[in-house]
C-alpha cells in the first residue's frame, strides 16, 4: 500500500511539473505575442487615423454631409427639417452645420458601409493585468472643404489655392506613406519577378515624339531654346584650345579629380555600380536618348530630373515619370535618387517603384509605360510566315516649359577648380576655403550665371577622366558658348540666338 502511494505521489508530482512548464510556456507565448503586436497596434492606429481623414476630405469633397459625432442628437432634435444620419456615415440630403436652408447633396451609396465605420469592436490582448486595447482612436472632424484638396505634384505636400495643381490622388498618397517605416533592406529581400521581354525577337523599339519640343523660362518670362550639343559644338569648335590633349594635362586632370573624389568618399557612401542599360537602347532607332546617368529632385524648381548621356528629362511631377517606358522606370528604381534636401514624398516614392520593380509592377496607381506590338510593315516573310516586330512607346510627360534654376552672382571668387561627377553627372565647382562646393546637372544653367563667373569657368578646364570627356565637355563648351556670345544673366540674349541663325541656316 505504502508502494502504491508513493507511485502516485511521484506521478502526481510529474504532473503538477508538466502543468507548470505548460502554463510558463503559454505565459512566456502571451508576452512574446503582446510584444510582437505592439508596432502593429501602433502602425493600425497611424493607418487608420489617415483613412479616416482620407475618407472625410474624400466625403467633403462630394459634398456629402457626415454626422458630426457627439451632439448629432441635439442637433437632430432642434432641427426637424433635418433627416436622421444613416448607418452608412452619410445623409441622402440637407444642409451642412444644421442649418434650416435646404440643398440638394450627393446621394451616398445606400448598400454597404461607404467609409470607416464609427462603431469599431474594441479587441484586448491580455496577460495577467496587462493590457493592449486595439481600439483605434475617434477621427477628428475637419472642416468642410469647398473643392478637393491639392497636393504639390512633387513633395506631396497640401498646396494653397492658386499654386500648381498635383495630379497626385489620396490614394497614392495613402499608397507612399504606407511605406514610411519600411527599410529598402526589406524591400530588395523581396523575391524579384522577373522581366518576361524576350528582346531577341523584337528589332525596333519606336517612342513617339512630341511635335512641341521644351523651352527654358527665365525669370523675365522669356523663353529660351535649349541648346543642344551638337549646336554648342558646333558654335565652339572655331576656338582653339578648348582643352588640352596631352599626355600631361589629362594626368593633372584625372589627378585632380581622384583628389576630389577620395576626400568626398571619406565624408559619404559609395555610389552603386553602372547598370547595364544596353539590351534595349540599342534598339531604339528612331530617338538616341543615351543610358541614364542619374535622377534627383531639383526643390529649387519644384521638379524631378533624369539625366541621360543624350541630355535631360524634366518632370513636374513624381507620377509623370512613370510615363516613360517600363525598363527607363526599372533603372531608376536600381539607382538612389538625388534627394539633397531629404524631401520626404520623393524618398517614398523611390521606395514605392523600387518595390513595385521587384513585385512585378502589379500596384495599378504606379504603373509605368508598357509598350504595344506591332508589326513592321512590309517584313512578313510569305516562306516562313514570319514577321518581324516592334515595341511602341508613346511620348513621356516631360515638362514643355522649365524654368532657369535661379544662379548665385559672383560667387566663384574663391574658385579652386571645378570638376565633372560621373556617378551624378554633375559639374562640382570646388573653393579655396570651407565654402560648400557648388554642383551643375544642367550645362544650361551656364547661361544663367553671371560674366564674371562664365568667365573664371571658361578659363579654367574642367577635370574629368579620359572615359567621361564626351559628358565632361558639355559644361566646358557651354561655358566658352556665353562667353563669345554674350550669354549670361540678365543679357539680352534669348531664343533669338537659335531660331534667327538656324532659319538663315535654312
Amino acid at each position: 500500500m505504502k508502494g502504491h502511494s508513493t507511485v502516485l505521489e511521484n506521478e502526481a508530482k510529474a504532473l503538477r511539473q508538466k502543468h507548470k512548464e505548460l502554463a510558463d510556456r503559454y505565459n512566456s507565448r502571451d508576452d512574446k505575442l503582446v510584444e510582437a503586436f505592439r508596432p502593429v497596434h501602433a502602425n493600425f492606429k497611424k493607418i487608420n487615423q489617415k483613412v479616416g481623414t482620407l475618407w472625410n476630405e474624400r466625403c467633403n469633397a462630394l459634398g456629402i454631409v457626415l454626422p458630426r459625432r457627439g451632439d448629432d442628437k441635439d442637433d437632430d432634435a432642434a432641427n426637424p427639417d433635418q433627416p436622421a444620419a444613416s448607418g452608412s456615415g452619410a445623409t441622402a440630403s440637407g444642409a451642412a452645420g444644421g442649418s434650416g436652408t435646404s440643398q440638394d447633396a450627393p446621394t451616398a451609396p445606400s448598400t454597404a458601409n461607404t467609409g470607416p465605420s464609427e462603431q469599431t469592436e474594441t479587441l484586448e490582448t491580455s496577460t495577467g493585468h496587462e493590457h493592449v486595447s486595439l481600439e483605434p482612436e475617434t477621427f477628428a472632424d475637419l472642416p468642410e472643404s469647398s473643392g478637393v484638396l491639392q497636393y504639390h505634384p512633387v513633395t506631396g505636400e497640401l498646396l494653397e489655392e492658386g499654386e500648381h495643381v498635383a495630379e497626385m490622388s489620396d490614394e497614392q498618397v495613402l499608397a507612399l506613406t504606407e511605406l514610411d517605416e519600411v527599410d529598402v533592406s526589406m524591400i530588395d529581400a523581396t523575391p524579384l519577378v522577373q522581366d518576361q521581354t524576350n528582346f531577341s525577337t523584337i528589332d525596333e523599339i519606336f517612342i513617339g515624339s512630341d511635335p512641341e519640343h521644351p523651352v527654358y523660362v527665365g525669370q523675365d518670362d522669356k523663353e529660351v531654346n535649349a541648346l543642344d550639343d551638337e549646336y554648342v559644338t558646333e558654335k565652339t569648335t572655331e576656338f582653339a584650345n578648348l582643352s588640352s590633349d596631352s599626355p600631361t594635362a589629362q594626368e593633372n586632370r584625372e589627378k585632380t579629380v581622384n583628389e576630389w573624389r577620395a576626400d568626398f568618399l571619406a565624408r559619404n557612401p559609395p555610389p552603386l555600380a553602372q547598370l547595364d542599360q544596353v539590351n534595349y537602347m540599342s534598339l531604339e532607332k528612331n530617338q538616341a536618348r543615351g543610358r541614364i546617368i542619374s535622377w534627383m529632385f531639383v526643390k529649387e524648381l519644384h521638379c524631378m530630373v533624369v539625366k541621360r548621356e543624350s541630355g535631360l528629362q524634366y518632370f513636374r511631377s513624381l507620377l509623370s515619370i512613370l510615363s516613360l517606358p517600363y525598363y527607363d522606370v526599372a533603372v531608376l528604381a536600381q539607382l538612389n535618387v538625388i534627394n539633397r534636401v531629404e524631401d520626404k514624398m520623393v524618398d517614398l516614392f523611390a521606395k514605392k517603384i523600387r518595390l513595385e520593380r521587384r513585385k512585378g509592377w502589379k500596384d495599378p496607381l504606379y504603373k509605368p509605360q508598357f509598350p504595344r506590338y506591332e508589326q513592321i510593315r512590309f517584313t512578313l516573310d510569305p516562306d516562313t510566315n514570319t514577321a518581324r516586330y516592334r515595341l511602341v512607346y508613346d511620348p513621356p510627360k516631360v515638362m514643355k516649359k522649365i524654368p532657369l534654376l535661379k544662379m548665385k552672382t559672383d560667387f566663384l571668387g574663391n574658385f579652386r577648380c571645378w570638376v565633372y561627377d560621373a556617378d551624378t553627372g554633375e559639374a562640382v565647382i570646388l573653393f579655396r576655403d570651407s565654402q560648400e562646393n557648388f554642383r551643375i546637372i544642367d550645362p544650361m544653367w551656364i547661361t544663367n550665371m553671371s560674366r564674371s563667373d562664365i568667365i573664371v569657368l571658361k578659363d579654367h578646364e574642367i577635370n574629368y577622366k579620359v572615359r567621361d570627356r564626351e559628358q565632361a565637355m558639355k559644361f566646358q563648351k557651354m561655358a566658352l558658348y556665353c562667353f563669345n556670345l554674350l550669354v549670361n544673366a540678365g543679357s539680352a540674349w534669348s531664343s533669338h540666338h537659335l531660331t534667327v541663325e538656324r532659319t538663315s541656316e535654312t
